[in-house]
């Protein structure tokens, strides 16, 4: 039960980055493809954490010896169909990731960058998840477990592996894509450092990533019983998944954390402005009007409507008694 509340804990909590980065996008008028692609990653997120469900209510980590032969088949079945759905789902927020950059970055070779890797992923992501349904033909030999029965399947070693490798390998370039600009940019270093710790986010989906591959090589050159050996697999791969939707989503929700900081700023303006009147201080408002902190030519934060905004700031000036 505990690995079901974290893998409900999991999704809910990027169900609800996907609906604030929607409603933050539709306030602002400035919805894209980027969206578009997180909302199908977060569909196929749902259908595996649906196969993962099915999985653990049918003896995921047990011991293949101690199931009857209806709940083990039931727990394969899951098992299959929760295979192309976790690869649409990475596949997709990096999509959705890429579609970001070319929205935020007018350099040419960010742009070449993403949209040649964009291409890629379409093509080889194309493969992974046909091959993810088709593994075996007839599909219903992935989950019998007649004794002898032979299955017709694709070699499990070769595909889930050369899959595995180009997961991980595109997730470092994504990763990489955003870091690499950032330094080149005529930016504040606060604004630099928050960007950088934005779009950083993803080393956590590269580790897990590396982590998830390494267990994969592990069972399937140990062998073994894959029933019993498969469900930090299964746990790695759904939280895999999850926290890339996840940081997917933090960019995009830059306006809302800067508008939630701003309220709070505000409580504290006027919590020291109610003490200095209490206290008789004689008092003058001082307002500031900055431009914004992100402006420059090869960059472009695509949260803003109009030709810019101006954030303020509210200072109480008293002298004491």
């Amino acid at each position: 039960m505990q690995v079901l509340a974290f893998l409900v804990s999991l999704t809910g909590l990027a169900t609800i980055a996907v609906v604030l980065r929607l409603w933050t996008r539709l306030r602002l008028r400035s919805a894209g493809w980027d969206d578009l692609l997180i909302v199908v990653a977060l569909a196929a997120n749902l259908v595996l954490f649906s196969c993962r469900v099915v999985e653990i209510h049918h003896g995921l980590g047990h011991p293949g010896e101690t199931l009857t032969p209806d709940v083990l088949q039931t727990q394969l079945k899951g098992l299959y169909f929760s295979l192309p759905f976790y690869n649409l789902t990475l596949l997709t927020s990096k999509l959705s990731a890429l579609a970001l950059y070319t929205r935020l970055f007018r350099l040419r070779r960010v742009l070449l960058t993403s949209y040649s890797l964009a291409g890629l992923l379409c093509v080889a992501g194309t493969w992974i998840v046909l091959s993810a349904f088709l593994f075996c033909l007839p599909v219903r030999d992935f989950w019998s477990v007649a004794p002898d029965h032979a299955p017709h399947c694709l070699p499990k070693k070769a595909v889930w592996l050369s899959n595995g490798a180009f997961q991980v390998a595109t997730h470092v370039v994504v990763l990489a894509i955003p870091l690499i600009v950032i330094p080149k940019l005529t930016l504040r270093r606060r604004v630099k450092a928050g960007l950088f710790l934005l779009f950083g986010l993803g080393l956590v989906v590269v580790v897990i990533s590396i982590v998830q591959l390494i267990t994969v090589v592990e069972i399937l050159t140990r062998g073994g019983d894959l029933t019993h050996k498969s469900r930090t697999t299964a746990l790695l791969a759904s939280t895999e998944a999850s926290a890339s939707i996840l940081c997917a989503c933090m960019p995009p929700l830059y306006p809302l954390f800067s508008r939630a900081c701003s309220r709070c700023l505000r409580v504290v303006h006027a919590r020291v402005g109610r003490q200095g009147a209490a206290r008789h201080y004689p008092q003058t408002v001082s307002i500031h009007l900055t431009r914004p902190v992100i402006e420059n030519p090869v960059f472009y934060d695509g949260f803003r409507v109009g030709g810019g905004s101006y954030t303020a700031s509210v200072e109480v000036v008293g002298s004491g008694v």
